[in-house]
């Protein structure tokens, strides 16, 4: 590609026609222009990001834990009654939520698509909660929309 020399000739002949004052100014000028935009652009972004995912590694490894441990959250709360796949869908239904509930074996197999995410992990410390069914594993997937999840769990009860 062939840079139009009389443009070039143009700038270099505008630049020279600056003094050197108004030269450093615009030099100093430029050099803030483009830290302002690195910095909005690509810094401050980057560190959302991280943020974020930060914040997300926690909230799995809190989870993470708590299903390892099998360990329930507070205590005489009246247990629920009927096969797994009815508690399931009870207390999925109070949260919102219609998860798609297969049999697999001596497990179930629950999966939820497009569900919001406070409203998934209250559901899962429900059912830990008020019934012997344990979530052994769990398999998150964001969503587009903000705050959205879709969800695959294998429940042990």
């Amino acid at each position: 590609m062939k840079f139009d020399r009389s443009l070039r000739q143009q700038l270099s002949n505008w630049w020279q026609g600056r003094s050197s004052r108004e030269q450093l100014l615009l030099g100093v000028l430029a050099a803030l222009a483009i830290s302002w935009a690195l910095i909005v652009l690509v810094i401050q972004p980057i560190w959302t990001l991280r943020r974020e995912a930060i914040v997300n590694l926690q909230t799995y490894e809190a989870l993470n834990a708590r299903l390892r441990a099998g360990a329930t959250i507070g205590g005489g709360v009246a247990q629920r009654q009927g096969s797994p796949a009815a508690i399931l869908s009870a207390s999925a239904t109070a949260f919102g939520l219609a998860p798609q509930i297969t049999p697999d074996r001596d497990r179930f197999r629950a999966v939820l698509t497009d569900a919001p995410y406070e409203e998934v992990m209250r559901w899962v410390a429900d059912v830990e909660r008020t019934s012997p069914l344990r979530f052994e594993t769990m398999r998150l997937q964001r969503r587009p929309a903000k705050g959205f999840v879709s969800a695959e769990f294998q429940v042990h009860g």
